[in-house]
């Protein structure tokens, strides 16, 4: 390092203070602007060249210096810049100048170290403050060496050059806010290799692996070949694209222009002519007919009365989603509110005729469902001596101008949250990337093992490094399905699908089915996880000689009605913790694809497994289950569990279930 470690901290209490700078968009302040990237407090990844870049004048010179060096630049013609500077080894507190003309920008307590993306769903966006023993981990987070840089979230229908976030310093305010995985993570990085470390969050919420990937890679398989971006301009592409789509309906179902606008005059009224309205059958959703449409829809239908009735009064039923107005023979007779609320409404007698009667129905859908909804038996017309007159089938229908609310969430289309949280950061000099994701992935379990391969190689892709280190975390167990094989397991089968990404280079699994609650899908034991993972990323990336790898199934012999299973990574030896030599969630299976739960035994490092229900064992499964019935006791001596697996290729629960957006672009 350029200053020694302590230097580093003490120097450091001077430059505590927090500037932020705007994303890097031209701004009518100034046109000099770093990214915001290149804030107060940021760490730049060491000994590489260190990318720095921005906005300018147009064609302007731009010159930036750092610890010493300097260097000079073009923006081009859109105003945009990019300068390299030459690799640094780990230092400082330095300042980054940047200037232009008379233009000058400087950024303080600059740090050179380790860069790390930690991204992934809510388990790496879990807050420090909500893990186990948070109060005094808080308390002590005081880290001047640490800082962190995490991304509100947020998606885009294209890729993004800007991001609205700062640099922080680590310290006791702050560190509950800070993703805990990434916290325990980079503070056993910090320890080890003695160097300042930075970690860039950019995790969001139940989001998908779908979502991370560039539109433009995952359009390269060949399900998903006709993906287009969605484009900026989509939410009015989709207002129009709808519109055709219940303009055609309209049509198929016997409307004739003007489709939208003003019923007209008296459209309550018997004599009112509906012929160039729509029919429809009611009750029933109306998105049946007119997909994604909210709106006011006016609903018409002609009836009449046996003899006697018309003199004595009846009574209107229906339900409406969501407010109504009824008239009948153009006489209001009541409204309400409410999407699931019958109505009923009396008719005195004086409305009604023997014959040619109308009722007429407003009814204003304020979101998702509408129309008259219910059953055949709440749409009724009842009368004296328990007459009841069925008012279910045709209906006429005019719709004013339609609504199409299309509530675009994160996992709805491929890139979404890539465009607008991982493609700002791509031109930033990072050293690896972090990754804990696939519970919103489970029902796609298989697919995964296609889709997670491909994000890797898109993001090595999008940093240009073909072996950008990449290690992620399998999933903990979690929730209720059986408990053993018979019943299946989406969660198994994401984890196989995680541990599959293995074949790729420069990849490490952090295996933590020990450590999960069986009613918590966000565990709060983050520290083994986050120490975990430093020590595969600590022994991959930094060759450090360290313990770090689980017990990993290797192959399998059968003889004499028992099978012994062999491992890798055993370090010192296998362990059965508190079980003396006999570890859980192991069962066998014939060839009737049948499990039971076997007895498991640890001899001479191998695993030795049988069940006296199976005289001729085919396949071994251990802890294969949402969560595995246990105890999951196989360890190495150094402390690492055994990671889940499988002997058999059956095929599982998640096969043949992909991935669908829920939004097109056909142009």
């Amino acid at each position: 390092m350029t200053n020694s470690l302590s230097n580093v901290a003490s120097r450091i209490v001077l430059f505590t203070g927090l500037a932020f700078f705007a994303a890097c968009k031209p701004s009518t302040r100034s046109s000099l602007q770093l990214h915001s990237l290149f804030n107060d407090n940021a760490v730049l990844q060491r000994n590489v060249p260190i990318p720095v870049y921005g906005t300018a004048q147009p064609a302007a010179t731009v010159t930036v210096a750092l610890n010493g060096q300097s260097k000079n630049g073009k923006a081009d013609s859109s105003g945009r810049w990019m300068i390299k500077l030459d690799p640094e080894q780990a230092g400082g507190p330095y300042d980054l100048e940047v200037r232009s003309g008379k233009e000058k920008r400087v950024v303080h307590n600059i740090l050179v170290g380790e860069v790390w993306l930690c991204s992934g769903q809510s388990n790496m966006d879990m807050k420090l403050q909500g893990t186990d023993r948070a109060e005094l981990v808080i308390h002590e987070a005081d880290h001047p060496l640490l800082r962190y840089f995490k991304i509100p979230w947020r998606i885009s229908f294209e890729p993004l050059d800007f991001l609205e976030a700062e640099w922080q310093v680590c310290s006791p305010s702050n560190a509950g806010d800070l993703s805990a995985v990434a916290y325990y993570f980079a503070r056993e990085l910090m320890d080890s290799l003695q160097v300042p470390v930075g970690v860039i969050i950019a995790s969001y919420s139940a989001s998908n692996v779908e979502t991370f990937t560039s539109l433009e890679s995952f359009a390269t398989l060949k399900d998903y070949k006709d993906l287009k971006p969605l484009g900026l301009d989509f939410p009015e592409y989709y207002q129009k694209r709808c519109k055709q789509v219940v303009e055609d309906s309209l049509k198929a179902h016997g409307a004739a222009p003007p489709f939208f606008g003003n019923p007209g005059d008296g459209w309550q009224q018997a004599t009112f002519d509906d012929s160039n309205w729509a029919k429809v059958d009611c009750p029933g959703k109306l998105e049946r007919y007119f997909p994604k449409m909210d709106g006011q829809f006016y609903f018409r239908k002609r009836f009449s009365l046996p003899d006697g009735l018309a003199n004595s009064g009846a009574v209107v039923h229906f339900q409406a989603d969501d407010n109504d107005v009824a008239w009948v023979n153009g006489k209001e007779i009541g409204t309400s509110s409410g999407f699931l609320v019958k109505r009923a409404y009396p008719v005195e007698a004086a409305i009604l005729r023997k014959a040619d009667n109308i009722l007429a129905i407003s009814v204003e859908d304020t979101g998702q469902s509408g129309g008259l909804t219910g059953s055949p038996e709440d749409l009724v017309i009842t009368g004296a001596a328990n007459y009841s007159l069925p008012m279910s089938g045709d209906w006429s229908v005019f719709i004013t101008e339609p609504k199409f609310n299309y509530e675009i969430t994160q996992n709805d289309y491929p890139g979404l949250i890539f465009n607008a949280m991982i493609h700002p950061l791509t031109r930033y000099a990072i050293k690896g990337v972090t990754w804990y994701q696939g519970e919103s992935n489970i029902t796609t379990a298989e697919q995964y093992k296609t889709t997670f391969p491909l994000l890797i190689r898109d993001w090595r892709r999008q940093w240009g490094q073909d072996s950008l280190p990449f290690h992620f975390i399998q999933l903990s167990a979690y929730g209720r399905n059986g408990e053993n094989s018979n019943v299946g397991s989406d969660w198994a089968e994401l984890r196989e699908a995680q541990a599959a990404a293995l074949s790729l280079p420069n990849t490490t699994m952090t295996v933590t089915i020990d450590l999960g609650e069986i009613d918590n899908i966000h565990p709060t034991n983050k520290a083994d996880v986050g120490k975990r993972l430093a020590a595969n990323v600590l022994y991959q990336t930094y060759h450090k000689k360290m313990p770090h790898a689980c017990p990993r199934y290797s192959r399998m012999e059968v003889s004499g009605g028992k099978t012994t299973v062999y491992f890798t990574n055993i370090g010192s030896g296998l362990v059965c913790h508190g079980g003396a030599g006999k570890a859980g969630g192991f069962e066998v299976a014939g060839a009737d694809r049948i499990f039971y739960v076997a007895e498991a035994n640890v001899e001479e490092d191998k695993v030795v497994i049988f069940s006296d229900k199976v005289s001729d064992p085919v396949s071994v499964r251990y802890a294969w289950a949402n969560f595995p019935a246990g105890p999951l006791n196989l360890y190495n001596k150094e402390g690492f569990p055994a990671e889940p697996f499988r002997t058999d290729n059956w095929p599982g629960i998640t096969a043949g279930k992909p991935y669908m957006p829920k939004f097109s672009r056909a142009d």
